[in-house]
């Protein structure tokens, strides 16, 4: 049996969505990801969440797109250290500033 992977927006990024699209909406600027290993576990993604289960690590992106082939995705990217290593990425978040 293979895993699922699934990506949620979060409520709170939701609600930053929906007032970016409103005349004179502040802009979303996705500039952070975190990473976390899940506590040891693959954790269900929930809307609701405000923090990852587990964070082991958070910086800057490296960059940031739209995806090429489909135009609803986002390509963010962030290069984790080889010192930072050891753990399993079973978590992410994109943060705006």
């Amino acid at each position: 049996m293979s895993t699922k992977f699934k990506t949620v927006i979060t409520t709170a990024g939701a609600a930053k969505l929906a007032a970016a699209t409103m005349p004179g909406g502040k802009k979303i600027n996705l500039n952070v990801m975190a990473v976390g290993d899940g506590g040891g576990k693959l954790p269900d993604p929930d809307a609701g969440q405000t923090q990852l289960v587990n964070e082991v690590w958070r910086h800057t992106l490296n960059k940031i797109s739209q995806d090429n082939r489909y135009s609803n995705y986002i390509v963010a990217e962030l290069l984790i250290p080889p010192e930072v290593g050891g753990f399993w990425m079973r978590e992410l978040g994109l943060y705006d500033d």
